[in-house]
């Protein structure tokens, strides 16, 4: 019997200004994912460049069982 994938999806609202401390340690995270056995990849969802004040993102990871 094989496992199906599961998706884990987290959202973070970054305030004005940190957006290059945000992107850093989310790269860190992905890099670290990758480590494991079962990770299958990840990918982020980001608003548009030009909205101003805070930004919502979503991050996606996708793992065997």
């Amino acid at each position: 019997m094989s496992a199906s994938p599961v998706t884990l999806m987290v959202a973070r609202r970054v305030e004005h200004g940190r957006y290059l401390d945000f992107n850093r340690w989310l790269n860190e995270g992905r890099e670290l994912a990758a480590d494991f056995a079962g990770y299958l990849g990840s990918g982020v969802l980001a608003p548009p460049l030009m909205t101003m004040n805070i930004k919502s993102y979503s991050a996606l990871a996708t793992a065997k069982r």
